[in-house]
């Protein structure tokens, strides 16, 4: 059961499953998103679902994804394969064929170039005022910000600190990063970049804010 439960913890998955599960009062789990009250669900539905629907070695790419520090759409780019077939993979939706398993097993067995500090810090750096520009927040302000103190009452801070949040998911996924090597060109410690990189990925979905800004930041770097 623990191996089917990390795909529910998986924050690109963890809103679609709960919605699928029932409420129950005699088994629940507890699962708390940034600080928000806890949802209680029924522990054998979340067993019975995930064990039927998903693979044991879709569950083991996943895991191995996550430990990478691999985002869902880089590891879809390294396997040439498409998003949205793989999230319908991980939701027990779609069934995957050997070769498409097999494509995934060795994008995440590739090894990862590493990229110069420097390269890396000025490319996230300018894709902050990519976004800044695309979401019309002030450059200046926004690079002069101190995230080093957290002002999550304050509504300019708050959305620098999601600019940025952005900015790092865009880099790790354009420059192909882990996050131990992003979080030496940007300061931050591994924990940091893997938190920034969940909280976008929890909060992108098709068509909304951030991924229409993610969407046109990427063609814009890659023009």
């Amino acid at each position: 059961m623990a191996d089917q439960l990390d795909i529910i913890a998986d924050t690109a998955l963890h809103a679609d499953y709960l919605a699928g599960v029932k409420d129950s009062a005699s088994s629940s789990i507890a699962i708390s998103r940034a600080g928000q009250c806890f949802v209680k669900r029924d522990a054998r539905a979340v067993e019975d679902s995930a064990s039927s629907s998903v693979s044991g070695r879709v569950v083991k790419i996943n895991r191995a994804r996550i430990a990478a520090g691999m985002s869902h759409e880089e590891l879809c780019r390294r396997a040439c394969a498409g998003s949205r077939n793989w999230f319908r993979i991980l939701r027990g939706e779609q069934a995957a064929s050997n070769e498409l398993l097999s494509r995934f097993e060795a994008a995440l067995a590739e090894p990862r170039s590493t990229k110069p500090v420097q390269v890396v810090a000025s490319f996230h750096r300018l894709v902050m005022q990519f976004l800044a520009i695309h979401l019309s927040f002030d450059i200046p302000t926004l690079l002069a910000t101190d995230f080093t103190v957290q002002r999550p009452f304050n509504a300019q801070w708050l959305a620098a600190a999601r600019i940025r949040q952005m900015a790092i998911y865009i880099t790790a996924v354009e420059l192909q990063v882990g996050n131990a090597e992003l979080g030496r060109a940007l300061g931050l410690t591994r924990a940091n970049i893997k938190y920034a990189r969940d909280e976008v990925e929890q909060r992108r979905e098709d068509g909304n804010e951030v991924d229409q800004a993610l969407t046109a930041v990427l063609l814009q770097v890659k023009a």
